[in-house]
């Protein structure tokens, strides 16, 4: 929804800017109580909060259980490139990925083999496109993946590639059974 697309932006802004303040302050009261040591504080300092930063962005980017982006960076990634591809005319495509039937794996096997399934099937859907392609979980067992610059046949073709392979993902149980999910794709193509 709209508001918790703005949260997160929110969120995400206020977390980055907190840490620069913090930074910032850091980097006063060296000044202040030491103006000599400025230049031996600062260079650590500002490698901090790069890497306070990239951490943050990272987290914020990417679904912790899938390791792939998250919906909220995935939609912005998405609008972002749907206007370049409306203003250039150059292809994009969307894929709908929906894992078939995911609730009954939860509820047969439990939680800890649903999220093993759902890691295992974001790994093959990753694994299934471009290295430059963006591949988001929407949420439960939805994931999106973003196509720039393929005709409607190679994304229907990159489409077919994740049906195929992940319903040759298989999750060994507990039991020693194994699991394995089945997915719909929709495909949805622009070009001008």
């Amino acid at each position: 929804s709209e508001a918790a697309r703005l949260l997160g932006e929110s969120t995400e802004s206020l977390t980055m800017d907190a840490v620069d303040v913090g930074m910032g302050v850091v980097v006063t009261l060296a000044w202040l109580t030491n103006p000599w040591l400025l230049p031996l504080v600062a260079a650590p300092v500002l490698y901090m909060q790069h890497q306070a930063f990239s951490g943050l962005r990272a987290a914020v980017r990417t679904d912790h259980l899938t390791e792939v982006a998250t919906g909220h960076y995935w939609r912005d990634v998405a609008s972002r490139e749907l206007m370049r591809a409306r203003a250039s005319g150059a292809p994009l495509t969307c894929l709908l990925v929906d894992l078939d039937h995911f609730k009954e794996v939860n509820d047969s096997h439990g939680h800890l083999v649903g999220d093993a399934v759902l890691a295992a099937a974001a790994r093959a859907i990753s694994n299934a496109v471009r290295p430059r392609d963006l591949v988001g979980r929407l949420g439960g067992e939805e994931f999106a993946v973003l196509l720039a610059g393929l005709t409607a046949g190679e994304a229907t073709a990159a489409a077919e590639r994740i049906r195929v392979d992940v319903g040759a993902v298989k999750v060994r149980c507990d039991q020693g059974s194994w699991v394995g999910v089945t997915t719909s794709i929709g495909v949805a193509h622009l070009n001008r």
